[in-house]
């Protein structure tokens, strides 16, 4: 979240059956230096 907007999706979604593994991703933050940011996690789990 930086100036009033949230920007989405800044890395690539991980879609479908993942099992039980943990993944990491990594995004550039240098467009928000000297800025403040709320930085937000999404996830959606199966049924």
């Amino acid at each position: 979240f930086s100036n009033g907007v949230w920007n989405v999706n800044l890395i690539s979604p991980l879609v479908g059956n993942k099992g039980a593994n943990w993944f990491t991703a990594t995004a550039s933050l240098n467009a928000y230096v000297g800025n403040v940011i709320n930085i937000r996690f999404r996830g959606v789990t199966g049924s």
